[in-house]
């Protein structure tokens, strides 16, 4: 059989069509985010017998290849999820810094008018003009203190409402991976390279990693099984898995990501794995966040029990002793909410968490674990785990109380406690919510000593008394009117005071 030439130049022209289509497609693209570069390969036709010796019948194009480096990919990849943890780290913590730039200081302002009103009042203390304004610049700082707490709590739920809408972004990507899967395994079946479909792929990719760590295996029929935070599956050929987020346990608010099987089946994703925006979202809300509100809350509640302290060791205006200027620092309420019950305990413990000295009081929150005989208490900063014993040992499981060494104590207040249940103790969290004036009228505000120490005429030395605490007044021999306290001293013997 004899060469077609025409059948041999149109091969050829053909060819150089397909490349020049080729290469105009690629021009076309040169600004499509994630295209790659597609390369045309030729090869001989199949020749003719001709005799002893084989003809040419011309060329053919035998593949259209992306120009592709996967290194540099996962690179891409691996970098892109780097970069977006630290970009979402940066502007959260500049917009943090920007609220308490421009409402934290009002603290510190609104605090330093309390305490000129308080020495105002201490040089004229029947003067009710000076002890309203001292009611007013105590519920000044209240508000400035709730204002700064509802932000807080703004940018809290910003940042769980962030996770929400990131967790329903992955979960259409993996939708998206599920289906171009099936069309390029569909496609890959003759052996060639949908190579659009693959820059589709790996661009989906590439945008996952900017939410989550990924990691990817290509399987041998052209689908990619995809994985993210630290191997959890996301989709598996024409399989996909949804990302969402649920309640937070013990603590409502700190919403969790889990991922979710076709099947329904859950299973929680950790934030120290999870890496990209999400894991930074994290590690933002429960760190720099958190810490935040609690060291407000330390302030708070230091604040209350300071000036209660001194409220109660004074007489108001009407004769009486001195009543709580804040609200008290450990009322039934604030108590309960400190203490946050693992939701998949099996056991029906209730309990309440009082402040007890604001000088070893911290901002960080413990975790509580019961093995079926006692309590360990872990610092969730630290580390630093202590065995509790407890103060009233005789009293039966479900009303005892623990000290703890770090400014408060622990009560049971109700039910049993079963082998295995945990526990949050969040100390500080609210105190900043808290902090409500107590007082309703100046006259209650108290500017003398419940107790006056005097001297008496006919000392022979110069030897001075002070009271330093008030612990009962209701005591049956706390002194009043008409039932004067007498102390005498002497010497017995000589050089020995009694």
């Amino acid at each position: 059989m004899g060469v077609d030439l025409l059948q041999v130049g149109v091969s050829g022209l053909l060819s150089s069509q397909q490349r020049l289509g080729t290469t105009g497609h690629n021009i076309a693209n040169v600004n499509t985010d994630g295209f790659s570069r597609q390369t045309v390969l030729q090869e001989t036709s199949n020749p003719v017998r001709a005799g002893n010796n084989f003809t040419g019948t011309g060329t053919r194009v035998s593949q259209i290849e992306r120009v592709f480096d996967q290194f540099r990919y996962n690179e891409v990849v691996f970098n892109q999820t780097l970069n977006s943890a630290a970009q979402t780290t940066a502007t959260k913590m500049q917009r943090l810094d920007e609220t308490m730039s421009l409402i934290g200081k009002s603290i510190s302002t609104s605090l330093n008018d309390l305490f000129g009103a308080v020495n105002s009042l201490v040089d004229v203390p029947g003067d009710i003009g000076l002890r309203e304004v001292m009611l007013a610049k105590a519920d000044t700082l209240s508000k400035n203190m709730s204002s700064v707490q509802s932000a807080l709590n703004g940018e809290y739920n910003s940042v769980n409402e962030d996770l929400e809408s990131s967790a329903t972004n992955v979960t259409e990507i993996a939708e998206q991976l599920a289906a171009l899967n099936r069309d390029i395994v569909k496609a890959s079946a003759n052996n060639s390279t949908p190579s659009d479909l693959l820059d589709k792929r790996d661009n989906l990719v590439k945008e996952l990693s900017s939410y989550t760590s990924v990691s990817t295996v290509e399987t041998n029929d052209g689908a990619l099984n995809v994985y993210i935070a630290g191997g959890q599956t996301l989709v598996t050929g024409t399989t996909k898995f949804s990302v969402g987020v649920e309640a937070g346990n013990p603590d409502p608010r700190q919403t969790q990501l889990f991922i979710q099987s076709p099947s329904g089946a859950k299973q929680s994703l950790p934030g120290d794995n999870i890496g990209g925006s999400m894991g930074a979202l994290i590690k933002y809300r429960d760190g720099v966040l958190s810490d935040t509100m609690n060291k407000l809350g330390q302030t708070a509640i230091s604040i209350a029990d300071s000036f209660n302290t001194v409220q109660s060791q004074g007489m108001d205006l009407n004769g009486l002793q001195g009543q709580n200027l804040f609200k008290d620092i450990n009322d039934t309420e604030s108590a309960q909410r400190r203490f946050l019950s693992d939701f998949d305990n099996t056991g029906t413990l209730s309990g309440e968490v009082d402040i007890t000295d604001i000088n070893q009081l911290t901002s960080d929150d413990y975790r509580l674990d019961f093995d079926g005989t006692n309590y360990t208490m872990t610092n969730q900063s630290t580390g630093v785990s202590q065995v509790l014993t407890p103060d009233n040992a005789a009293a039966p499981v479900g009303s005892r109380t623990y000290t703890t060494g770090d400014g408060f104590t622990f009560k049971e207040t109700g039910g049993v406690p079963q082998n295995g249940d945990s526990f949050i103790i969040q100390p500080t969290r609210l105190g900043a919510q808290n902090l409500d004036v107590n007082l309703t009228q100046p006259e209650q505000i108290a500017t003398s000593s419940i107790v006056e120490v005097y001297a008496d005429d006919k000392n022979v030395n110069t030897a001075k008394l002070e009271i330093t605490s008030v612990d009962n007044t209701a005591a049956a021999g706390f002194p009043s009117a008409g039932n004067d306290l007498t102390l005498e001293v002497f010497e017995s013997p000589v050089g020995t005071y009694n």
